[in-house]
């Protein structure tokens, strides 16, 4: 990755991030999406908070729909041809300049989608520690007892 255009961060082993998305975007948010394109656009993180995994949930609903396993994540540091070349061939929206400002890139390795009922108790595991996961938006998990105990319902068969 072009360093010039690019600036490379590197996600925290034990922080989570939990994010909203709104299903209305249904065109541009389908769990099949995030299957093959293995780059997820959000708002900028500080660079020290980029997670290693983050779980999603569509906005308003009771249950997790699954998470990203972060590889390693970019801000783009400089637009221009080379950036929207880029997007062009690993994101279906074109690249538009105010990703720039406002956009961290995570790079997964792949989407894993939760059954109902890890999406379901996640959730409720998550309400209960108060993350205040009823809002749209970014909310950090950096205790180790709670990534433990995430770590516990994710990979369970």
């Amino acid at each position: 990755m072009d360093e010039g255009i690019f600036r490379s961060l590197k996600p925290v082993k034990s922080l989570y991030r939990t994010a909203g998305y709104n299903r209305g975007d249904a065109d541009s948010v389908e769990l099949d999406h995030w299957k093959t394109i293995h780059l997820y656009l959000t708002y900028r993180f500080n660079e020290d908070n980029v997670p290693s995994k983050l779980f999603v949930k569509p906005t308003g609903c009771q249950c997790f729909s699954g998470y990203f396993e972060i590889h390693h994540a970019f801000h783009i540091a400089r637009g221009g041809k080379p950036a929207r070349e880029f997007f062009g061939r690993y994101y279906f929206f074109p690249y538009e300049a105010e990703f720039k400002d406002r956009f961290t890139c995570l790079v997964y390795s792949r989407f894993r989608e939760l059954c109902d009922e890890q999406g379901r108790e996640l959730f409720e595991f998550l309400k209960d520690e108060d993350y205040a996961i009823h809002t749209r938006g970014s909310k950090m998990v950096s205790d180790a007892g709670h990534v433990r105990q995430i770590d516990r319902i994710i990979e369970r068969e």
